[in-house]
Order: C-alpha cells, then sequence, then structure tokens
C-alpha cells in the first residue's frame, strides 16, 4: 500500500516475481531465543488434487523443498500435518471424518515428490486455522512458525452451500470472520505473511455452488503458502525471502506484521514522535516539506492506503527513497491546524487483481480467469483483520499532530 509511487509497476496476477539464479543468496539462520519448531501444513483436499498430479508438479513440489531447504540448517524440528479421513461409529452408525493428522515431515516432501499422498474430502480453511493457531498456542517450549499450503479457496461447509447454493457468494464475509475469530486467539507478538505461487494443475475444479466442475488440463493456476508465527521470526524469513531465496519464490506476497517502531515524522531539521511538530518559520506564509520513513510504518503498507490531511484536506504525497515526502503551506498567524496521518483498511494491490467473485468462469480455455482465486479478497482480509486484532474499521490507524509556528506556539 504505498501511496502516488512515482515509479510504480504494473501489478497483476501474471507477474512472474522470479529472482534470476544468480541472483540468489544462501539462506540466513534464523535467531530465537526458544528452540524453534516448524510445521508445515498441506491442504490435502480433493481440490489440491490437480496440482500433485500435473504432469510437471515441479513448481507446487519445490514449496517443500524450499522450506526444507531453509529451514534445514536451523536446527529446527520440522513436522508436516495433512487431512486424513477417519472412520468413527456414532451410535452404531460408521461416521466419516476429517481429521489433520500428523506425518513425518520427510515423508511428506517424498510422498509429494513421487505424486503418491491421498486426498480426502471438504476440510474447511477455518478449520485449518484453528489447528495452526492450536499447535502454536499449546507448545510453551519453543518458538512455534507454521506454513500453510492452500489453493485458498474459501467455502463454507458442504451441509451450508446444499442449503444455499449461493452461500459462497453472498456469505463469504461469514467464512471470513471464522478465520478472523481463528487467529485473534494469538497474541500481538504474532504475525503472518501471504505468498503466492503458480504450478500446473491437472483435474477438476468444482464451482462455487459445488454442482459444476470443469476439467483443468495442465494448465497454469495459483496457490498459496499461508505463514504464521513470531513476528522476529517471520520478519526475518520474509526479509530473506525479499532478497532471493532458489527455491522459495513466489510471485506475490504480503506480510501483516505490526510495526516495530513508533511513528515519526521527519523535517529537514528534526524529528517528532510526540503529537506536536515545532516548524521556526522566517516569513508569514511558505512551504514546508515533510516526510515519514518506509520502515515506521506496517510492513503490508502499499498502494493507496497511506492517507495524509492537512486541516482535514488530502496532501499529495511522494514516494521516493524510501521516504513518503509530502509539503504543507504553513502560515504562522494561522494556529491549531492538525496533520492528520492514517493507514486505510485496505489490501494489496495483487489481491484485488486476483480475486475472483465468481469462478463460473474458469475454465481452461480463459487465461485470465485461471489465474485468479476465487474469495481470494475475503481469504487475506480474514488474515489481516485476525493476526492485527483489527474490528473491521475504515482506518488501521491513526495518528493526529499539531504543527506550531514561532509565532503561535506560545
Amino acid at each position: 500500500m504505498v501511496f502516488l509511487l512515482t515509479s510504480l509497476l504494473f501489478l497483476g496476477c501474471n507477474n512472474t516475481g522470479e529472482t534470476a539464479e544468480n541472483d540468489t543468496i544462501p539462506s540466513k539462520p534464523i535467531t530465537v531465543k526458544k528452540g524453534l519448531v516448524v510445521n508445515v501444513f498441506l491442504d490435502n483436499t480433493s481440490s489440491m488434487e490437480g496440482y500433485a498430479k500435473a504432469n510437471d508438479a515441479s513448481k507446487f513440489n519445490e514449496v517443500l523443498n524450499g522450506l526444507y531447504s531453509y529451514f534445514n540448517g536451523t536446527h529446527a524440528a520440522i513436522n508436516g500435518y495433512y487431512t486424513q479421513s477417519n472412520k468413527t461409529i456414532v451410535k452404531g452408525r460408521p461416521i466419516s471424518q476429517t481429521i489433520i493428522k500428523p506425518v513425518n515431515f520427510e515423508t511428506l516432501r517424498s510422498e509429494i515428490n513421487h505424486k503418491n499422498i491421498k486426498f480426502t474430502d471438504s476440510y474447511q480453511l477455518p478449520d485449518f486455522f484453528n489447528d495452526v493457531v492450536d499447535k502454536t498456542v499449546n507448545d510453551n517450549s519453543h518458538d512455534v512458525i507454521s506454513f500453510f499450503i492452500t489453493d485458498g479457496i474459501l467455502s463454507g461447509t458442504n451441509e451450508e452451500i446444499r442449503d444455499d447454493p449461493m452461500f459462497n457468494i453472498n456469505s463469504a464475509s461469514t467464512v471470513q470472520s471464522r478465520i478472523s475469530d481463528a487467529l485473534r486467539k494469538l497474541d500481538d507478538n504474532y504475525a503472518s505473511a501471504v505468498f503466492r505461487f503458480k504450478a500446473y494443475y491437472n483435474g477438476k475444479y468444482y464451482k462455487y455452488n459445488n454442482d459444476y466442475r470443469t476439467e483443468l488440463r495442465n494448465v497454469s493456476r495459483p496457490f498459496y503458502v499461508i505463514a504464521i508465527g513470531p513476528q522476529d521470526t517471520l520478519n526475518e524469513f520474509y526479509k530473506q525471502v525479499e532478497k532471493g531465496q532458489y527455491y522459495f519464490r513466489p510471485t506475490e506476497k504480503v506480510l501483516f506484521s505490526r510495526g516495530l517502531k513508533d511513528m515519526k515524522v521527519n523535517t529537514p531539521d528534526a524529528v517528532y514522535e510526540k503529537d506536536t511538530i515545532f516548524v521556526d518559520m522566517e516569513d508569514s506564509r511558505e512551504n514546508h516539506q515533510f516526510y515519514i520513513e518506509k520502515s515506521v510504518l506496517p510492513s503490508y503498507v502499499d498502494n493507496n492506503s497511506l492517507e495524509i490531511l492537512w486541516n482535514g484536506q488530502p496532501v499529495d504525497v511522494e514516494f521516493q527513497n524510501g521516504k513518503y515526502k509530502f509539503d504543507l503551506r504553513l502560515d504562522n498567524y494561522d494556529p491549531g491546524k492538525t496533520l492528520t496521518i492514517r493507514l486505510k483498511s485496505d489490501l494489496p494491490t495483487w489481491v484485488k487483481v486476483c480475486h475472483s467473485s465468481n469462478d463460473n468462469n474458469i475454465t481452461d480455455k480463459n487465461t485470465a480467469e485461471l489465474d485468479k482465486t476465487f474469495n481470494l479478497e475475503y481469504l487475506v482480509k480474514g488474515i489481516k483483520d485476525g493476526i492485527l486484532h483489527l474490528k473491521g474499521s475504515k482506518y488501521d490507524m491513526e495518528w493526529n499532530y499539531t504543527i506550531c509556528t514561532e509565532k503561535n506556539q506560545y
């Protein structure tokens, strides 16, 4: 979310985002206070089968290999989890349930690499998030970072869709809130990142009402790795991905992490953290330059999310060299004006571009729709609101300053 970028590149779902092999860097071990545990959850419900069974599944397989390559040097315990159908007897009748089952991570990698992974019935994304959170909060002895590999398609239960075939379109916000509720169990120290990848897909694609399916034959489709963990640990991983990891190369990404520094407003002569800014003016009316370092804002700040108001009126902002720069016309005979800086509750541009509100048009002939994910905005918004403990307001954060000039500060 960057406001008025002077050299804004076109953001689209087809952005490869790949790093040349000679630009990659070795993995940097993560420094943690407690022992590190890495949990890797695979969404192996039926909608994911097309990635693993594609003729060329190397792009999909690379994700697990990349996580192993990165964390293997940290002496971390790496655990695998996937879904499994489990039959139980209830009142003398067999009932089929889908559960999360632990599996040796090397076994999980091998089963995916050799296309031996088994796929199960529906298991909802909010249930996955609850499992991820439970594995985190119930382990007091380790720093736990979890990676969830999924197609990211947000859907209600089969029962909800049977009762209302339009549920996934009309009630997507209901499922979004279930994800937020799961993540709100984590304290303020946690962050989440969403990484978008692309891989070949070969199999059936089920539409939003579960009644219609289409065969997709070795087409390129998006999938996601959602990371959840302590801010320091996840921030470091995200930073290394930005610099370039050979196996772990998402096409798009966003990190929802609280700012580690206090908000600061800079003038050429001083830095202000408090609510009053003093400007020494020579003339009665003149322009003054201000700027905000990108590093003091939350990491997810992107195009159009930063809004600056001077006495209630929008101010033009220019982003250059890691700084958001803006000018204010000050008058030392006009005291009491307020500078307001706020972050709109927005999502990265790529999330909006890659979102599908109705997946009926997803066919192997429709390249533009193939590159989108049904209900993606609701998924990412649910993650953001939950991990940052937001309440769904129009603005995430707001700071107010009174600017005092030489003649009105006393």
